[in-house]
């Protein structure tokens, strides 16, 4: 499945300034301030705009040097010793977009930042600035030096995310569709919080998400009171100022999930992997010694025994079954197409660049009964829509090794063929058993697989592996699987004799 993290093309404007400023004019109610006290935050531009140069609703005051003033300056910081605990691809936020038949989604990238922000307050006189400062000295002594804030802010979804959906909407419309308009789909999957951005000439519209994030905790850097400040040139004014730290979740980018494949269509090579996904097993090695002891120790080379491990049929297509069943493992997962036959699957003697060993076949073609049988035989061919097994007996195999479904397969859905093999001998029944035993040859391939340091193997006798020394085999691994204690917890008590 394409799980593929898009960075926002802009997060500044849309989310850094609009954060500082809220922050800032909360502060600046709570200082009690004069009306008339001016704000200025540069930030990016390190400028100020010129009278009439906007377009606002207010009228623009004079500003003398004598009037009050708060300049401020903003620096922002990723809060480094959380990086590795940002959820990017788990299942941690609500999804912005979520369409469940097809298994699309869509979710944000959260990323804690710490912003701290310089105020400089420029009093008309220093008996406005000791008042100021004795504002403080009482919040600190009521204990409320940290103040929580709320904010408002929007960020875009990226350009690459709204193509795809809409390729993504074009192929479920091509085939099997539900004659829907691309903006019905669209308002049906998508957050109500969306909502449509344009140029101040109603042009260039993007779609843009909107959200508030309240219970924002900051805090002054000083103790009690600010610095007592300094005469700030010619006149009467007094500046002085302070630090001020918050910390909150900023968007950064957003998580798109969607399948290979759209009612029975491959999505196109562009908006997915032309390459499996990497696995350190299926690269030749040889490893020194010393290496290969302590890789028996590790996750970095897996056994083959591993229940998910296995080949991928295409090999770009990284599927997993949401669960699979006890003790079985995949020897090759295969993408189903649905063709005019609903019920038709494929041959398990075309299977592109794998090829199943001739000891397979040969016991296949006498085993094909069994197959769909969970713990009947030590294959388990399985049919899964989407990552959910579909019912024993629904898989069908003939002599010939043609596969069919027993249901009529819907386009809509995505369709996964599971060719497992049981891992655990004792979990098999006696019949399953004796028909593996009698084929003397594929048994020694089994048990090489299964358990590659069992050396040496007995010799067949009459083409048919020996009973005993398999019997003997599954003993041991039920006596390995056996608990040796049963107890949950231990509890120790200590009395003392004393009066009753």
């Amino acid at each position: 499945m394409p799980n593929i993290v898009v960075e926002l093309p802009e997060t500044y404007n849309s989310i850094t300034r609009p954060a500082i400023v809220q922050v800032a004019k909360q502060l600046i109610g709570i200082m009690r301030l004069p009306e008339d006290t001016g704000f200025e935050f540069f930030g990016a531009a390190e400028s100020q705009f010129q009278p009439g140069s906007t377009m606002t609703t207010n009228g623009i005051q004079n500003k003398f040097p004598f009037n009050g003033r708060i300049n401020i300056e903003a620096d922002e910081q990723y809060i480094e010793d959380r990086t590795l605990s940002s959820a990017v691809k788990r299942p941690n936020v609500p999804f912005i977009f979520y369409d469940q038949k097809l298994d699309v989604y869509v979710k944000p990238i959260y990323v804690q930042c710490e912003v701290t922000i310089s105020f400089r307050y420029r009093a008309p006189d220093r008996t406005m600035a000791e008042r100021w400062r004795d504002e403080f000295r009482v919040r600190s002594s009521q204990g409320r030096v940290e103040i929580l804030h709320e904010m408002d802010y929007h960020y875009p979804v990226p350009d690459v995310v709204a193509i795809i959906l809409h390729e993504i909407f074009e192929m479920r419309e091509r085939v099997e569709g539900y004659g829907e308009e691309l903006g019905k789909w669209v308002k049906d999957h998508i957050t109500g919080r969306a909502t449509q951005l344009t140029t101040q000439a109603g042009t260039q519209p993007i779609m843009a998400i909107t959200e508030k994030q309240v219970g924002i905790v900051g805090g002054f850097n000083f103790v009690a009171q600010p610095d007592k400040g300094s005469k700030a040139g010619d006149g009467a004014p007094w500046e002085t100022g302070f630090d001020y730290t918050f910390q909150y979740d900023k968007v950064v980018g957003v998580q798109f999930h969607y399948p290979v494949a759209i009612h029975n269509q491959l999505i196109d090579v562009k908006y997915r992997s032309e390459y499996s996904v990497y696995e350190l097993i299926k690269r030749a090695r040889r490893p020194a010694n010393d290496r290969y002891f302590y890789d028996q120790f590790t996750n970095l080379y897996k056994e083959r025994s591993q229940p998910l491990l296995g080949n991928r049929i295409p090999a770009f297509d990284d599927w997993l079954p949401e669960w699979h069943h006890s003790r079985t493992a995949s020897m090759l997962d295969v993408l189903v197409g649905i063709g005019e036959d609903r019920g038709e699957l494929f041959n398990i003697h075309e299977l592109g660049d794998f090829e199943f060993s001739p000891a397979t076949l040969n016991f296949l073609k006498k085993e094909w009964p069994y197959i769909n049988s969970l713990y009947n035989s030590i294959f388990h061919f399985g049919l899964y829509r989407w990552g959910k097994p579909m019912p024993d007996g629904t898989v069908l195999m003939d002599a010939d090794g043609n596969l069919t479904c027993s249901l009529d397969m819907n386009p809509r859905y995505m369709y996964h063929m599971r060719f497992g093999i049981v891992t655990d001998l004792s979990v098999l029944s006696p019949d399953a058993i004796d028909r593996l035993r009698k084929d003397g040859e594929f048994c020694i391939e089994v048990i090489k697989t299964l358990y590659p340091r069992k050396k040496p193997l007995p010799p067949l006798i009459g083409g048919v592996f020996p009973g005993d020394w398999l019997k003997d085999l599954i003993n041991k691994k039920q006596e390995s699987q056996v608990r040796r204690m049963y107890t949950v917890g231990v509890t120790g008590i200590i009395a003392k004799r004393g009066k009753p």
